[in-house]
C-alpha cells in the first residue's frame, strides 16, 4: 500500500476506492450494490489484510461525503479505528503516530455526526469504443490529410472501452482503397484511443473526420517506440500526430 501521510486519503487505496465509489454510482448503481462490488473488488471482509482499515474507514468518509453512510459500514470503520492492533504500521515514527491518532479521532466525530443530506451524481455516459479487433479506421486531420489506425486490441476498465491500435504509415489527402491497405506497413508508434462518448469524438464523426474502412488484420513488423503506446482523448490526438508528421 502506498501512503504518503497519515491523512485518511493519502494513500493509494483511499483514492483508488473513492474513484471507483463515484464510478458505480454514475452509472446508477445502489448504495447496496456498490458495497457488494467493492467488498469482493478491495478483499473486505478479511481482517487479517493490511489494508482492512484503511479500506472500511475510507469507504466510510466517501459515504458521509456523500450522504450515503450506511450502519454496516459506520460501525465497521470505527471498530477500525477504536483497535489498537490497526496501528501497528505506524509506530515505526512516533510523530507520525500521533498524527494518525489525532486523524482517527477526527473521522470518528464526523462519522458519529450528522451526515450531509444524499448528493446527485450525475449518471455520465458509457465510453465505448464502437469497434472490434482489426477494424481499420481513419482520422481527417485539420490539414485535409488522412491517418489510418488498425485496432489490435479492447482494454476495457472502470472508465470504458479503449481502442489500441496500430498507427499505419499513411499520410495522405485521399483514402487508401483495401487493397492498398493490405500493403501498408506499420510504423513504430501504437497508441491507445480514449474519449469515445465526448464532445470532440462527436464533433469529428458528425464532420465525418473518424470512420471505420474494414476489418482486415495488419501485422506489425516494427518494435514499438518509447514506453509502449501513448495514450490520446481526441482532444489531443491532432498534436500529437503534428509532432510524429511533422515533415510530411
Amino acid at each position: 500500500m502506498g501512503t504518503w501521510s497519515a491523512n485518511i486519503f493519502d494513500n493509494d487505496i483511499s483514492l483508488d476506492l473513492k474513484s471507483e465509489y463515484k464510478h458505480y454510482l454514475s452509472k446508477g448503481f445502489t448504495n447496496e450494490e456498490i458495497l457488494e462490488k467493492i467488498i469482493d473488488n478491495y478483499n473486505g471482509d478479511d481482517t487479517e489484510d493490511e489494508e482492512y482499515p484503511i479500506f472500511w474507514i475510507s469507504l466510510a468518509c466517501i459515504q458521509w461525503d456523500l450522504g450515503r453512510l450506511s450502519e454496516r459500514v459506520k460501525t465497521k470503520a470505527i471498530d477500525c479505528i477504536d483497535n489498537p492492533k490497526y496501528l501497528e504500521i505506524w509506530e515505526e515514527d512516533v510523530k507520525l503516530l500521533e498524527k494518525r491518532k489525532k486523524r482517527l479521532q477526527e473521522t470518528r466525530e464526523k462519522l458519529l455526526s450528522q451526515q450531509p443530506p444524499e448528493k446527485i451524481i450525475r449518471k455520465s455516459p458509457d465510453n465505448i469504443c464502437p469497434y472490434t479487433i482489426n477494424d481499420i479506421i481513419f482520422y481527417s486531420r485539420e490539414n485535409g490529410k488522412f491517418i489510418i489506425f488498425c485496432v489490435k486490441e479492447l482494454q476495457e476498465d472502470l472508465g470504458g472501452k479503449y481502442a489500441r491500435c496500430f498507427v499505419l504509415d499513411y499520410h495522405k489527402d485521399v483514402l487508401p482503397t483495401i487493397d492498398e491497405i493490405k500493403k501498408i506497413t506499420t510504423r513504430s508508434e501504437q497508441i491507445l484511443l480514449l474519449s469515445w462518448s465526448g464532445r470532440s469524438y462527436k464533433r469529428l464523426i458528425k464532420e465525418n473526420r473518424v470512420g471505420y474502412i474494414c476489418n482486415y488484420a495488419v501485422q506489425n513488423r516494427k518494435k514499438i517506440a518509447g514506453y509502449g503506446y501513448a495514450a490520446l482523448n481526441w482532444e489531443n490526438i491532432e498534436q500529437w500526430l503534428s509532432e510524429r508528421f511533422m515533415n510530411e
